[in-house]
């Protein structure tokens, strides 16, 4: 009597499924789940992307065919975890003190925002081998541009992501 043990060939076509679920899972445009730790700015208060839409408009008019933007929600509910306070934190201070620096975070200072989503990113980072953006020797915006509609293209020009 043979037990009911998958085939070799099954075994493999089941773990080639489940990766491309976890790839798709994974990936920011079908990002549908809570940011692991919001940015924190203590006394402020989530304000929506278009309070940030009156003076930052060079930003947020891509914003929407960019990847972060795929799962933007207007409303107020939403605002700490999609949009623009999702990664930048909440913007009422920052607002109330005509842009003072000091009331937003800036993921391209720290790439603690980044890491609170991209936890996969993370741990990539720790392998043996080095990256600069531990050594706070770049940021992750100097490849991505996570405003803009191609996260693999960082504002300025060609992106060491699209190297293979």
């Amino acid at each position: 009597m043979r037990p009911n043990w998958l085939t070799p060939g099954q075994v493999a076509l089941v773990l080639a499924g489940a990766g491309a679920v976890m790839a798709l899972l994974s990936a920011c445009a079908s990002f549908d789940g809570t940011v692991a730790a919001l940015p924190h700015i203590e006394g402020a208060t989530f304000v929506g992307n278009a309070a940030c839409a009156d003076c930052h408009t060079n930003l947020t008019r891509g914003f929407a065919a960019s990847a972060h933007g795929r799962y933007h929600r207007d409303d107020l509910r939403f605002a700490g975890a999609t949009g623009c306070e999702s990664c930048h934190g909440p913007g009422g201070k920052h607002i109330a003190a005509a842009g003072a620096r000091e009331f937003i975070v800036n993921p391209g200072k720290d790439p603690a925002a980044c890491f609170a989503c991209h936890l996969e990113i993370q741990a990539e980072f720790h392998l043996p081998q080095r990256h600069p953006v531990l050594e706070g020797r770049m940021n992750c915006s100097q490849c991505h541009d996570p405003h803009g509609p191609d996260i693999a293209q960082p504002a300025g020009g060609l992106a060491m992501a699209r190297l293979e």
